[in-house]
């Protein structure tokens, strides 16, 4: 009785391995998550009607199995217990490859089935791939707006994590959506909440594949010699197309755009932004220069690259002291920085000239001591001829009058942040009093189109703002951020 069981076995065995590798066929996997919006419907039934008639044959090839071993353990136990040790060798390379021919196919199978029915009951199955991708990229850009860098960083890889979390069909998007993985972090790695910065370095220079990069660096005082993935970054180099640096240290800031900006293609750089942080009570009041002890063929990279550059942000740190390769700025922001002198202020804007395409200006906490014009001096003066916007926040009124006589008139829109310290002149010596008719002076020779003001603006009375809207007749716009009681009526506009 035995003999005439096993070829039973093995035969109702061998039929299992064809039906699972067709139970579940590639060409509709393919055809479901990768290709849904444009799929042939003839084609897709096909590829069903092919998976539920392997899949009948599964189920009578696992009963004939089923019942096989069942008739075999009966016979084993029913017959004589000599002259059949032997047997037991095919149980058990049966038994041992169970996992890999039955177990692991099965598996896959159930997971790729899982996958197809995710898929087909998915919200957004029918929608382009392009097309969710792109709104992947909507609820990365919304999620990141107004906040620091290294808390952007960390928000981005959360919210793509999410998104590669709600199903295979959302993942499989995301991961070769090559605009949601151009960001290129370096964090500090000694700040244990920020994550390991090489997984997502190399994460993200994997899935980006050919596509122009960001990077986006915070850090202290961190050497990038002494990073282990130094070596790709440089490799990279030529990809990158926007570069933002915050540090606390000058030599970490120029330790990183230095082997940059010296690559063979520093002309794709399209964004420049720049943060210096020192440690706290270590900060002087004077302007900070890169690469003030520089090499003549670095000086140079960088003069090169910034000729190709069209944003430019910089927070308490300026370029080169002699640049003026600004030809192609679209937009400029400037922020937290100290020059000397109004004079030295004003050579600065000068340097500017050559920013002929610039649209957009934004001046925040300049600040410069107020001296004395000298008689006979001539006055510097530049011209911006496509300037759409000029945004001035927080300003001195000695740095005002530095703008309004050095950036010619135009026909571009003002706004004004004020604070208090827009009432007052700044020296070497101190803070000089609140005067209004210095302040009205000063405004005569620019022009004002939209007010805002702040919770440090201190506006102490109506009267008070009536005075200043006074001084600024072009005045259309008043926004009032400001949590303060202040009664407004329109006599005051």
């Amino acid at each position: 009785m035995l003999p005439c069981n096993l070829p039973r076995m093995k035969r109702a065995a061998a039929l299992l391995s064809p039906v699972l590798s067709s139970l579940v066929p590639p060409s509709f996997i393919h055809t479901i998550t990768m290709d849904s919006a444009v799929v042939d419907h003839s084609a897709a039934l096909t590829s069903v009607q092919r998976w539920e008639d392997a899949y009948s044959q599964l189920k009578d090839a696992l009963a004939a199995y089923c019942r096989a071993c069942h008739i075999m353990e009966h016979s084993i136990n029913s017959t004589s217990r000599t002259d059949v040790k032997e047997l037991a060798a095919p149980f058990e390379r049966t038994i041992e490859d169970c996992h890999k021919l039955f177990i692991l196919p099965l598996s896959h199978s159930f997971a790729s089935l899982s996958r197809s029915r995710n898929t087909l009951r998915a919200p957004s199955y029918g929608i382009l791939p392009e097309i969710l991708g792109r709104i992947f990229e909507f609820v990365l850009e919304m999620d990141t707006r107004n906040i620091p860098m290294d808390m952007t960083i960390q928000t981005v890889y959360l919210s793509l994590h999410r998104l590669m979390s709600v199903c295979s069909a959302w993942r499989n998007v995301a991961q070769t959506h090559l605009p949601l993985w151009t960001l290129i972090p370096i964090l500090d790695l000694n700040t244990r909440s920020l994550g390991v910065t090489e997984t997502w370095f190399s994460r993200s220079l994997e899935r980006s594949r050919a596509a122009n990069l960001r990077l986006a660096v915070s850090v202290g005082s961190l050497d990038i010699n002494n990073l282990p993935i130094r070596e790709k970054l440089l490799s990279q180099a030529h990809r990158f197309r926007s570069i933002n640096i915050r540090a606390s240290s000058l030599s970490t800031i120029e330790s990183i755009l230095k082997p940059i900006l010296t690559a063979p293609a520093p002309k794709f750089l399209r964004e420049i932004s720049l943060c210096y942080e020192p440690p706290q009570g270590h900060d002087d009041q004077e302007p900070h220069y890169l690469f003030s002890l520089g090499t003549h063929p670095v000086l140079s990279a960088f003069e090169v690259a910034l000729g190709f550059v069209g944003i430019l942000r910089l927070k308490n740190v300026l370029p080169p002291s002699y640049s003026q390769c600004y030809s192609n700025i679209v937009q400029l922001r400037l922020q937290d920085i100290w020059f000397k002198t109004d004079h030295d202020f004003e050579q600065f804007l000068g340097t500017l000239s050559s920013a002929t395409q610039l649209q957009s200006l934004d001046l925040i906490s300049v600040f410069s001591f107020q001296s004395p014009r000298a008689l006979g001096t001539e006055d510097i003066t530049v011209d911006f001829p496509r300037l759409k916007r000029l945004y001035l926040e927080n300003l001195d009124l000695n740095v005002l009058e530095s703008v309004f006589l050095t950036i010619e008139p135009g026909r571009y829109h003002t706004a004004f942040m004020m604070t208090r310290n827009s009432l007052s002149n700044m020296n070497v010596m101190g803070v000089i009093n609140e005067n209004l008719d210095r302040f009205r002076e000063v405004f005569e020779s620019g022009k004002i189109h939209m007010l805002i003001l702040d919770k440090r603006s201190l506006i102490p009375s109506p009267q008070l703002l009536r005075i200043i809207l006074s001084c600024m007749p072009t005045v259309y716009s008043l926004s009032l951020l400001t949590d303060n009681s202040l009664v407004i009526n329109t006599s005051l506009l």
